[in-house]
């Protein structure tokens, strides 16, 4: 067909320079490789789906390995020996006798995780036991913030595995209790997530870092769409640093805005509200509570919406919540929704995924 001709040809050209595509032309390509996906049998779907966890983990054994950061300095060796730092690492054959002695698996191991990611294409293969790096490949050594987060990812996987037993055994319900919800199930422990985060630092750090990656930080401050100068006057900018358990009381009684950020998505509604209590009881009748959150869509909520969404539940028996949910969440607690803030032309599902919204909360009307 003329079409398929045309495909390929465009695929063929855009593949000779595709470090020159803008950010956003690059998103538009992948979101057109998305769409080819309607061409998938059910055969061709399935099998993409099940085999992914394999690739995932095949990348998590590279790393506890040490595999990668053994071809890292085998590669920074071959540059520093040649006195040319600027070679490029896809110009440097390995051999992986040269890479048995610095990794911490059996040679027949490495063998077969090696065999794994050339098929990935994570390494390419030039002979037997042969094969030259990737700029992937670089990107997973141990300090890499990609590779915590390979490790972060992995490791929920132990929960998500479980997911069907627990909702067995627990009658199809939804998780209600950060205390005993799928994590605790996964894991044999009445601990909370977070718990095992402080008790176990190789899966703690990873988390951490992969909480301070970019990705994270998505979309525009908040205080760039809401009437910061309008709605609240500062009289005094020093700051002080105070520590606070917010399942205890509020100490900062009166303030004029009270500010969360990715605290209450943590959270199923049973200890939400006990969260919103502390501060509903710390509020004056000018107070305001400023949340800044992930808005869920009522319809229509695409894939990283919806897998958060699912993170949540694993994790922490909690979820992320739509415009409706808010609202029930805050009357419940003694609040009003008095406004959701978005940027202008922030009103779809796409949109909704990338940006935080944030919610301006205050005393319900009967309280003031």
């Amino acid at each position: 067909m003329d079409s398929i001709k045309t495909l390929n040809s465009i695929t063929d050209t855009l593949l000779q320079s595709p470090s020159a595509l803008s950010q956003s032309d690059r998103r538009q390509v992948l979101q057109a490789c998305d769409r080819l996906r309607a061409f998938e049998s059910p055969a061709d779907s399935i099998t993409r789906l099940v085999f992914s966890a394999h690739q995932l983990m095949a990348l998590r054994l590279g790393i506890d390995s040490k595999l990668f950061d053994a071809i890292a300095a085998h590669v920074d060796s071959v540059k520093a020996a040649e006195r040319n730092p600027e070679q490029s690492s896809e110009s440097i054959p390995l051999n992986l006798s040269e890479i048995y002695e610095s990794s911490r698996a059996d040679p027949l191991l490495i063998r077969r995780i090696v065999r794994f990611l050339v098929a990935m294409n994570v390494l390419h293969e030039v002979d037997q036991d042969h094969f030259i790096s990737t700029p992937f490949a670089a990107t997973l050594v141990s300090s890499s913030p990609f590779s915590a987060a390979v490790i972060h990812s992995t490791h929920f996987t132990t929960v998500l595995s479980r997911l069907p037993e627990y909702f067995h055994a627990n009658g199809w319900k939804c998780p209600d209790d950060g205390l005993n919800g799928p994590f605790q199930f996964a894991l044999d422990t009445k601990g909370h997530y977070f718990d095992f985060l402080s008790s176990t630092p190789y899966y703690g750090q990873a988390f951490d870092t992969v909480m301070s990656m970019p990705f994270r930080r998505r979309g525009r401050d908040w205080f760039d769409f809401y009437p910061v100068a309008n709605r609240l006057s500062v009289t005094n900018d020093s700051q002080t640093l105070l520590e606070y358990d917010f399942f205890q009381a509020q100490p900062v009684r009166g303030a004029k805005a009270y500010f969360m950020r990715t605290v209450l998505h943590d959270w199923p509604d049973k200890q939400a509200k006990v969260i919103l209590g502390r501060v509903r009881d710390a509020m004056s009748f000018d107070s305001v509570l400023l949340i800044s959150e992930t808005l869920l869509p009522e319809s229509g909520a695409l894939l990283p919406s919806v897998i958060s969404d699912m993170q949540m539940m694993g994790s922490f028996a909690s979820l992320e919540r739509t415009e409706y949910q808010w609202r029930v969440l805050l009357e419940d607690s003694g609040l009003e929704l008095v406004h959701i803030w978005l940027p202008e032309g922030c009103d779809n599902a796409r949109s909704l995924a990338e940006q935080p919204a944030l919610l301006e909360a205050k005393l319900k009307s009967q309280q003031c």
